[in-house]
């Protein structure tokens, strides 16, 4: 409602009262990105700098606190269930990692919605006060590494990439953020990506022959290996496409060739014959 009142209140001239109502908001919601971030817009238009630098401030200490929190109820939860007796000894090992893997679930939304926060104070800071300020945001994001998801290095990187352009500082950002985040496909192919849209071909195919030899299960590294596909089938020679295609179908032998074979002759959405695939081929038969 406050941000509903916000809206109105920049026709009606009643920022003061939107203000006020979105104070109480944030009191009562602490956590809402929504009332924080329209506060923060009026701030903003009034070069309030340091009130908005203060709501991120909270908004990072509440998710920090939260994030804490969810780990000291995850370690309980895991101390009690290894001291359970009424589980086996050997299943305990298994039921540990079940516990991990559904926090680590709501951790990651928790991180990710940080991420955001942490984002969108480097892009108001670099309208602020430039990139020296965002600079700084992203070193302060840095020192809460184990509270920071990669998204947070692809943004910084691509602020200094479209602002500096210099994308050897960018570069050096995704290879720092590598050094946390390599075995996340997701991460990996952002950094692929930027790689390619600057046209740095030898890094982009080091990237990925790196990412490929440390993501060694096929399915989880399989959104790398089609992003390189369809770079190859763009921009590479015919030796480039072959070597591709072999080691394809090494390391996916049961994708359809077929379905593989027609990656080659789409583009962007122009899918060529691919949407045919399903059509039934009757076998053909020898005229004697």
């Amino acid at each position: 409602m406050a941000a509903m009142y916000f809206s109105q209140g920049m026709k009606k001239e009643k920022l003061d009262e939107a203000s006020q109502y979105l104070k109480w908001g944030i009191e009562a919601n602490p956590q809402s990105l929504l009332l924080h971030y329209t506060y923060i817009s009026i701030l903003e238009s009034r070069k309030q700098h340091t009130e908005a630098y203060a709501l991120f401030d909270s908004l990072i200490s509440f998710h920090i606190s939260q994030l804490d929190d969810m780990q000291s109820s995850m370690q309980a939860e895991v101390t009690e269930q290894m001291s359970n007796e009424d589980i086996p000894p050997a299943d305990r090992e298994d039921r540990r990692l079940e516990i991990e893997a559904a926090w680590k679930k709501r951790t990651d939304k928790v991180k990710e919605r940080l991420g955001n926060v942490w984002i969108m104070e480097m892009r108001f800071a670099i309208r602020a006060e430039g990139m020296k300020q965002a600079r700084q945001v992203f070193a302060k994001a840095r020192k809460k590494q184990a509270y920071v998801s990669w998204q947070v290095f692809e943004a910084a990187a691509l602020i200094e990439y479209h602002w500096n352009k210099d994308s050897k500082v960018s570069t050096n950002i995704f290879e720092l953020g590598m050094k946390s985040y390599g075995e996340d496909v997701g991460f990996a192919v952002r950094y692929l990506d930027f790689l390619i849209s600057v046209n740095d071909t030898s890094n982009a195919r080091a990237h990925f022959e790196k990412t490929v030899a440390k993501i060694t299960d096929p399915e989880k590294s399989k959104p790398i290996w089609e992003r390189w596909a369809e770079y190859e089938y763009q921009f590479g020679d015919l030796n480039a496409i072959q070597k591709l295609d072999e080691r394809w179908s090494e390391m996916f032998p049961t994708d359809p060739s077929i379905t593989h074979f027609a990656r080659r002759y789409t583009y962007r959405g122009l899918e060529g014959f691919l949407c045919n695939l399903n059509v039934n081929l009757a076998p053909l038969r020898l005229r004697t």
